[in-house]
């Protein structure tokens, strides 16, 4: 098995955010191999941790990595839609800060039996939890070529995507190495270098984790979750996220959301977070030539303001 190491994107911007100070109880919800937790706990002595991930693996990194700090930190197998749960079944009302760095890890694209790459020969997997749900191939013996099709288009952003699904459900492909074939067969190399395979195979990795929709239901839970003043910072990594990120954050910035045509308001909708960041702050030229993989983070954070009568 291959050790959990992952490098954490944009901790000095994490802590200027989320730093000494400003927080008592936070809440990691990818908390991974724990590198942006220990940076937390390492800035603020008083800081209590809760981290959360799907991937046991990164858990059982992150208890080993975070030991040293003893009962300062809680971690919990989770997604984020079990976020309130969570809380409630450990006391927390509300939090001080929230982080979520999303996407997959280093680990996971650099592990062959994750099946998270096309790099690498491994079973078609792409599961962040192996315990939860069907791996990719076995999805692949009962799902409809319109829905295939439609997920890589709209999660993988592919042009060419009613091929690519024929032939997937025509070929059954078992391994990663097969489908990154198939894919390669099927879609001509842009000027760009990007293998053709790329695409599709974040669209399916989406799709099999139900990414976007777990985003959807942490950004949903903010106003419950965050206690006046308190903090979120969101790691994005592809234009999908970052746009449903902008989107949330900025509708949750207006007070009524009522059509201009109606004389006065009748949704009742009040601001609930100012923004912080009013572009998205993205890695130093220096962390981009450490890290390669920071080049395409995108990090936007927003403060909760007090109820509005």
């Amino acid at each position: 098995m291959t050790e959990f190491v992952h490098e954490p994107v944009m901790v000095r911007e994490v802590l200027e955010l989320l730093g000494p100070g400003r927080c008592h109880r936070v809440v990691d919800c990818t908390v991974g191999g724990g590198g942006h937790a220990e940076a937390l706990l390492r800035a603020s002595s008083d800081l209590e941790l809760l981290g959360l991930d799907r991937d046991p693996q990164a858990l059982e990194a992150a208890q080993t990595r975070l030991a040293e700090f003893g009962p300062r930190v809680r971690l919990v197998a989770a997604r984020f839609s079990d976020l309130g749960q969570v809380l409630s079944e450990i006391g927390w009302t509300t939090v001080d800060a929230l982080l979520a760095d999303l996407g997959v890890s280093s680990f996971q694209l650099d592990s062959g039996e994750r099946g998270f790459s096309f790099r690498a020969e491994a079973p078609l997997d792409m599961r962040m939890d192996p315990t939860c749900g069907e791996p990719l191939a076995a999805v692949l013996a009962h799902v409809d070529e319109h829905e295939l099709a439609n997920v890589i288009f709209r999660f993988g952003e592919e042009r060419h995507s009613r091929r690519i699904a024929r032939a997937m459900l025509d070929e059954r492909p078992q391994t990663t190495g097969e489908l990154a074939r198939l894919v390669q067969r099927l879609v001509p190399r842009s000027l760009d270098g990007i293998d053709p395979a790329t695409r599709t195979f974040q669209g399916l990795r989406i799709w099999v984790n139900d990414e976007l929709g777990e985003l959807d239901a942490l950004l949903t839970a903010l106003p419950q979750v965050l206690a006046p003043g308190a903090v979120v910072a969101i790691l994005s990594y592809h234009s999908l996220e970052d746009r449903a990120v902008k989107r949330a954050l900025r509708d949750a910035m207006h007070g009524c959301i009522c059509p201009p045509s109606l004389p006065q308001c009748l949704c009742g909708h009040k601001p609930t977070l100012r923004v912080l960041t009013r572009r998205a702050w993205v890695a130093s030229e220096d962390e981009v030539r450490r890290n390669r993989r920071s080049r395409s983070a995108r990090l936007r954070a927003a403060e909760r303001i007090e109820d509005v009568s």
